[in-house]
């Protein structure tokens, strides 16, 4: 997984302790929606709109798209990419 143009964090391991350790500190969701997706081939592209508060980061509010490549029913690639 892959944030903006951040170096990608690799494995399947490193990957679930980030977002478990990313969700743990969530203190409010106000908006977590799928606002659409295209897949082509073995690529899908995912829009998801994001307004929470995080005990870390603060304020997150924002519109990201998930680029993900496939493989085998697997995400094997996924790049997200917000402003």
């Amino acid at each position: 997984m892959q944030e903006n143009d951040q170096p990608p964090r690799v494995g399947k391991a490193t990957n679930r302790a980030f977002e478990q350790d990313f969700f743990s500190k969530v203190t409010t969701v106000r908006t977590l929606a799928n606002d659409g997706y295209v897949v082509s081939g073995n690529r899908a592209f995912v829009v998801w709109r994001v307004d929470i508060d995080h005990a870390e980061w603060g304020t997150i509010n924002n519109t990201q798209v998930a680029i993900q490549e496939w493989k085998d029913g697997r995400i094997v690639r996924e790049k997200f990419v917000y402003w």
